[in-house]
């Protein structure tokens, strides 16, 4: 059993280029399932561009597709995105991907820098194994 504190960070196509943030997050540890929570406060988005990737985790995730977490999102302010978020803990790494999806049941989309603007809160938890 292992209780802790990790530090998120929200990058944009692997860069976080003039970006201002602080991501404070908990997790605890039992055995290899690893419980997380964090809330992430974007208050300048920067210059950077491409994909929204969170990383930080604190324990990499194994490797394998059926080692892909979901996560569940909470409260989002000043994000712009379809008709609902998902995010999800990539195998194999320490870092969480955001995709945006419509009801309709499309395929989601990575959602990128230009779904962000100032000012943005961001919340999150998930569970998943560590290797």
């Amino acid at each position: 059993y292992e209780e802790g504190t990790w530090t998120a960070t929200m990058t944009f196509g692997g860069a976080t280029t003039g970006m201002s943030q602080s991501g404070a997050g908990t997790y605890t540890k039992v055995g290899r399932l690893v419980h997380i929570q964090v809330m992430i406060i974007i208050t300048n988005v920067g210059s950077a561009s491409g994909n929204a990737v969170i990383t930080g985790l604190p324990f990499a995730n194994p490797s394998g597709n059926e080692f892909n977490a979901p996560c569940a999102v909470g409260d989002t302010q000043r994000v712009s995105f379809a008709d609902r978020i998902s995010c999800q803990v990539i195998n194999n790494t320490s870092t969480i991907t955001l995709r945006e999806h419509l009801n309709s049941g499309a395929v989601g989309t990575h959602m990128t820098n230009s779904d962000f603007t100032a000012t943005v809160t961001f919340s999150f938890g998930a569970t998943y194994q560590t290797a």
